[in-house]
C-alpha cells in the first residue's frame, strides 16, 4: 500500500491525501485497484427473497428457518438466519461493514452466490445454491444483486 500526498489544487488551494491500492496494475496499464476509507455495507450475497411452500398441497409454509452463506468469501464462517411469514415469504442477504470502499479500473468481475438452507421440524432439509458470474468493477460483485429462490419442502414421514 502506498500513500500518496495529491499536489495543491488550483481552485480550493488546500492539500489531500489519496491512498491508492494497486491490486493487478499490468504494463500496459489494463488493471488497478483503488481502496478510499469509506465506511459503507458491502454485500457478500445476492438479495434472496421468495416463498416456501408444501410440495404436496402448495400451501405456503410458516416459521420455516432459512440460513445464508457466501460461496465466493474466505471467512465461510459469516452467514445470516430468518424465518419464513405467515404466507411462507422470506427475505435474506449478507452484508459487511467494511472500511474500504474500492474501485476497480478496467475488466473486473466475480462470482455472487450463496448457499441457502431451508429447515423446519415438519419437513426434509432442502438446499440451493446460487452463483452468478458478474462484473465487479465498484466494491464487489454482488452489489444490487437479486435472486429469487421458491422452494417446496416435502412432509417427513414417518418410519
Amino acid at each position: 500500500m502506498t500513500t500518496l500526498r495529491a499536489p495543491k489544487c488550483r481552485r480550493c488551494r488546500h492539500l489531500s491525501n489519496v491512498t491508492i491500492v494497486s491490486a493487478a496494475v499490468s504494463i500496459f496499464g489494463l488493471s488497478s485497484c483503488i481502496a478510499v476509507p469509506i465506511p459503507h455495507e458491502r454485500k457478500l450475497t445476492p438479495h434472496y427473497y421468495g416463498t416456501v411452500s408444501d410440495a404436496s398441497t402448495g400451501a405456503p409454509i410458516e416459521f420455516v428457518t432459512v440460513s445464508v452463506a457466501p460461496i465466493s468469501h474466505v471467512d465461510r464462517s459469516i452467514s445470516a438466519e430468518t424465518k419464513t411469514d405467515l404466507s411462507g415469504h422470506y427475505e435474506i442477504s449478507i452484508v459487511e461493514k467494511a472500511k474500504w470502499f474500492v474501485l476497480m479500473a478496467g475488466p473486473a468481475e466475480g462470482n455472487c452466490g450463496g448457499i441457502l438452507l431451508f429447515l423446519h421440524p415438519d419437513y426434509d432439509i432442502a438446499l440451493r445454491e446460487t452463483s452468478e458470474f458478474r462484473g465487479g468493477a465498484i466494491d464487489g460483485a454482488c452489489r444490487g444483486a437479486k435472486s429469487r429462490v421458491d422452494v417446496s419442502l416435502t412432509r417427513k414421514t414417518l418410519r
